[in-house]
């Protein structure tokens, strides 16, 4: 009697472990590709992937740094999926993490799914340990079954692993009656178990691991002294300071605006002991720019002066130059840069055109080199030849 207890337990256990048998392997990720990512972003290691679980490990330097994945799911069943409006991160005080699918995941096809990593509030830097700061999270994005009942096969299915328990149960009965009261039980509970295996097999998950770095980085900048032209779309790569001085200029039909004492950021930060290269630095100038003293304006013999304030300039008054030779000059002070004694030898120049370091904290070189990064943001001031 035993053995046959045995056999009917052994029987309902290999039901159960059915559905597990069907669902593996039915739908799986084919490819990662970084689609967008910030200048600033680090991709510390490629992502990786394996069925449906996905890993990411990136390190950002500055706000608003992020990195975004076309991740390509494909279904090779014959189920449609609807990929949920809700995912399990965890919630994040610096990093944002966002998906967006693209389209349902239909039987037989691919959908792609965008992940978004995002820096979004700067990290304290009292929760800096050697300069980094780490955060790993995890992520289940669930996978429904479009239809609430299973299709034609998962029917056949269940309506085998339903008859299956019954003939076992009956064949129980038969032999031992008395156990009637037990083996009811057992069918209820089968019956009841039926949606959540029925389930199992309609419901999948995709996760993603991540793991983000935040560094902390700093930046390059380059004063530029003399008047140059900036088009609006080109005004977020330079920083003005009090000192700043713009005013607008048309040549022909282009809008510039010409300003004097500003600086020109580098595209990228840098971490400590990192190599950077001194840029030439490309300017727009013009023939017909005057100035006198604290003031700027054009050659009203070429140019026009608009009621607001504005100038009208000839079209091929507009020519292209670079700044190829810089000064590094500690008596230079700007707001968020800084200088240290120690800056000549710890940035370790290629070709130092002049060295007054020693008694005054100025160097002259010429670009393009390369220097090391120090644990500071650093200025270097346009070269000019002053008359005294």
């Amino acid at each position: 009697m035993n053995k046959i207890r045995y056999f009917i337990f052994a029987i309902l256990l290999s039901v159960f472990l059915i559905p597990n048998v069907f669902a593996k392997g039915i739908v799986e990720i084919k490819s990662i590709e970084l689609d967008s990512v910030s200048d600033n972003t680090v991709i510390n290691s490629e992502p990786t992937f394996d069925g449906l679980q996905m890993n990411f490990d990136v390190s950002f330097k500055e706000k608003d740094d992020f990195v975004k994945y076309k991740v390509t799911v494909q279904n090779d069943t014959d189920i449609d999926y609807k990929i949920s409006d809700e995912t399990s991160f965890n919630k994040s005080e610096y990093i944002t993490y966002i998906y967006d699918v693209k389209s349902e995941l239909k039987a037989g096809s691919q959908t792609i799914v965008y992940v978004t990593i995002t820096y979004t509030k700067e990290v304290d830097e009292s929760l800096l340990v050697d300069n980094k700061y780490t955060e790993t999270n995890r992520a289940v994005v669930q996978l429904n079954n479009e239809v609430d009942n299973p299709n034609t096969g998962e029917k056949n299915i269940i309506v085998i692993i339903v008859a299956v328990m019954l003939l076992a149960i009956t064949t129980l009965i038969v032999i031992n009656k008395k156990n009637f009261r037990y083996t009811g039980f057992v069918i209820l509970i089968g019956i009841c178990l039926i949606p959540v295996i029925t389930y199992a097999i309609e419901s999948i998950k995709l996760t993603m691991n991540v793991k983000v770095q935040i560094q902390k980085g700093y930046e390059v900048g380059y004063y530029i002294e003399s008047p140059v032209l900036i088009r609006d779309d080109e005004l977020d790569s330079y920083t003005t300071i009090d000192k700043t001085k713009c005013i607008v200029v048309y040549a022909g039909q282009t809008k510039y605006n010409l300003c004097e004492y500003i600086i020109r950021k580098d595209d990228k930060m840098y971490l400590e002991g990192g190599t950077v290269n001194l840029k030439e630095i490309s300017v727009r100038n013009s023939s017909n720019i005057m100035t006198y003293g604290p003031t700027i304006q054009m050659d009203e013999g070429f140019c026009t002066l608009r009621d607001d304030g504005s100038y009208v300039c000839p079209e091929d008054s507009v020519y292209e130059a670079k700044i190829t030779r810089w000064e590094y000059n500690t008596g230079f002070l700007v707001d968020g840069y800084t200088y240290l004694d120690t800056d000549k030898d710890v940035m370790n120049f290629e070709n130092i055109l002049w060295d007054d370091w020693e008694d005054n904290r100025h160097l002259e070189m010429q670009a393009p080199q390369t220097f090391k990064m120090p644990a500071h943001n650093v200025l270097f001031e346009e070269y000019i030849v002053r008359l005294y």
